[in-house]
């Protein structure tokens, strides 16, 4: 960190324990720093002695570092058959309602944030423009071009040729052959979250600062609905052409019972994000979102109530077929069964997929480290497995004074193979991404693997 300071007067061999000022001196800038280089020592010192040279608090200790599958979408397929999408390229699929999963190679390591699929034909859609195609229930997939770079939040499946994408910048793709070529229209939105087709003209779009957009022509023009909110809305329901409903922020959903022309709000009980929401008839739904939120509804969606399913992490997907337990899934492989009766919740083990940090506290040598949101390994944004790859704080805003956290690996690392070794360095000279704050002053961790 570059500063204008008049000198450097802290030596540690001396053993002060602070600086007094003296009447009639003039005060400098040295004054002041030794004070706090003093305070700093000391705090540094005590929890050397106390902790050791590294330790964490048992009940939030952060730096862990975990081997699981972060899901961003899930659909099923039938009553045996599901597929569950997630970051780094993660796709998994079950033909046994669970029992067993295999990955599914998609040759890309972006994130997949929505799946969709009629009849056996589906697509997967995520960050980078990223479209894959299936017509064999997701036994296999092949890439299509979307025509953009924008990453693609939302996907809705009308039959084998008719597809529709939405995502940043409001841009909304569509297919009417498959696949074979994709055509890019700009909605009038910041960014859209999710879209919705009921068949192949008339659909809707939902996205930032309540948003909502229909189309009737298959997506060639969109024309704005007020919402009756300023909410984000993230995710989008529909049972049959005329009953839809939009969740999102701040706990909030509306409903529309007139195709989307008009909305209303719904009555909920929790301010918690929503980023999921699906209907198995005209009366039964769930919501489910952050901080492990789940509602329910059985009116409609005029009214929602709590349901407590167990479980604190951000829920990000929500599906079902027909009368058979709904699909919940989320962060920290959470995958649940919900709806099904006597248990009413039910969890599902998959394959651990990505590798995290875990956000909490720890001290290296007395410095405390604290860590307020989860870190994955990522891509750093060229697309391909080859791609390069580094640790990101996802989904978070820039904030400053945060300490900046850097992989070095000689090749990918697999969780429980390495462990990491971490170095104390200087400040940066400018700050970095996230939310992580040092106590003492930003640091900068440095995380190598070794075969050790």
């Amino acid at each position: 960190m570059k500063s204008d300071l008049s000198r450097d007067t802290f030596e540690r061999a001396r053993h002060f324990s602070a600086v007094r000022l003296q009447q009639g001196r003039v005060v400098t800038d040295a004054d002041w720093n030794e004070q706090a280089d003093l305070t700093r020592h000391r705090a540094e010192r005590a929890a050397r002695d106390t902790i050791g040279a590294c330790g964490a608090p048992i009940d939030a200790a952060g730096y862990s570092l975990v081997a699981e599958t972060n899901a961003l979408a899930v659909h099923a397929v039938n009553a045996n058959v599901a597929w569950i999408a997630g970051e780094d390229g993660a796709l998994l699929r079950t033909t046994n309602e669970g029992a067993d999963w295999t990955r599914i190679d998609l040759d890309t390591m972006a994130n997949l944030r929505a799946v969709g699929e009629v009849g056996g034909t589906g697509w997967a859609v995520g960050d980078g423009g990223v479209v894959r195609r299936t017509s064999n229930q997701g036994a296999t997939w092949t890439s299509q071009n979307s025509g953009t770079l924008r990453p693609l939040y939302g996907v809705s499946v009308f039959d084998a040729d008719h597809a529709w994408a939405a995502g940043d910048g409001g841009v909304v793709v569509a297919t009417t052959d498959g696949g074979v070529s994709w055509r890019a229209v700009q909605a009038a939105a910041v960014r859209l979250y999710a879209v919705c087709f009921t068949d192949e003209r008339a659909g809707l779009v939902v996205g930032e600062g309540g948003a909502i957009l229909s189309s009737v022509d298959g997506g060639q023009t969109w024309d704005a609905r007020t919402s009756g909110t300023g909410a984000h809305l993230r995710a989008l329901a529909a049972f049959g052409t005329t009953r839809l409903w939009a969740a999102g922020q701040s706990g909030t959903i509306v409903r529309s019972e007139d195709g989307g022309a008009t909305w209303v709000a719904c009555n909920t009980p929790s301010r918690a994000t929503l980023y999921a929401i699906v209907f198995r008839d005209q009366n039964e739904g769930w919501a489910a979102g952050e901080g492990g939120v789940v509602l329910h509804s059985i009116d409609g969606g005029a009214n929602w109530i709590v349901e407590h399913v167990g479980t604190l992490a951000n829920l990000r997907g929500l599906s079902i077929f027909g009368t058979d337990p709904g699909w919940l899934v989320g962060d920290a492989s959470t995958v649940l069964r919900i709806g099904g009766g006597s248990p009413d919740v039910v969890d599902i083990a998959v394959p651990a997929i990505n590798l995290s940090i875990l956000p909490g506290r720890c001290y290296v040598n007395g410095t405390l480290c604290e860590l307020e949101t989860h870190v994955v390994w990522a891509p750093t944004g060229r697309r391909g497995r080859g791609a390069p790859r580094a640790w990101r704080l996802p989904d978070v805003p820039q904030r400053v004074a945060a300490p900046h956290f850097r992989a070095r690996s000689a090749g990918h690392p697999r969780g429980g193979a390495r462990r990491p070794r971490y170095r104390h360095a200087r400040p940066h000279d400018r700050p970095g991404p996230g939310v992580a704050a040092a106590a003492v002053e930003p640091v900068r961790l440095d995380l190598q693997f070794d075969d050790r």
